[in-house]
């Protein structure tokens, strides 16, 4: 499975894309990409991490009020950290502190905020300890075009998978890697024989 997929289950829509951009009479440096569920208006973790913020910001004095709702998770990808917003949501779902896996719902998409219609404002910034946060091309991560269009997202697995696979190691037929507690997860290989036992 990609460390990053698209945070909505089936078609998703990219409204504005990360970069420069027109918008109410002028232009600006947008540091996310404007997603859309089409199928689907709940906002799913693009990867493995942890949730360090969880909230709304209402004071205008601070500009993250314009995000609304928000949820960021801290996640490691390819041996460095990423702190990943998903802002305007309608309804968050996690909180500070809990360990999120790649897939789980982290809120619904919404409108609150400084936002013209419902979408989810994904946003990835690098961290270092010494540097802060440096904003970076979420595209190149989710590997979809930086531009305006309807992606397939085929990664997020729908409840009755997640429910299938759990009682499949529940009754021992998915082992993992052979250890005492089985690790098995979604989209990691089958043999064949736990493939013949399912059948």
């Amino acid at each position: 499975m990609k460390p990053v997929i698209l945070p909505f289950r089936d078609r998703v829509q990219v409204t504005s894309p990360y970069g420069e951009r027109y918008l109410n009479g002028g232009y600006d440096w947008h540091n996310g990409i404007d997603l859309v569920g089409i199928d689907d208006t709940t906002v799913y973790s693009a990867s493995n991490g942890v949730v360090i913020a969880s909230t709304i910001v209402t004071d205008s004095m601070n500009r993250t009020w314009e995000w609304g709702n928000f949820v960021c998770v801290e996640s490691y990808i390819n041996g460095k950290v990423y702190h990943i917003y998903y802002c305007h949501l309608a309804k968050r779902l996690v909180s500070v502190g809990e360990t999120i896996e790649q897939g789980d719902a982290l809120g619904i998409m919404g409108n609150t905020g400084y936002s013209f219609g419902a979408h989810t404002h994904f946003e990835m910034r690098e961290y270092n300890r010494q540097t802060g946060e440096n904003v970076v091309d979420p595209s190149i991560f989710l590997q979809i075009n930086n531009k305006v269009g309807v992606y397939m997202n085929d990664n997020i697995p729908h409840s009755w998978a997640k429910e299938a696979v759990q009682y499949c190691i529940d009754h021992g037929i998915l082992q993992g890697d052979g250890a005492q507690v089985p690790n098995y997860r979604l989209f990691d290989n089958l043999t064949r024989e736990e493939m013949c036992i399912m059948l």
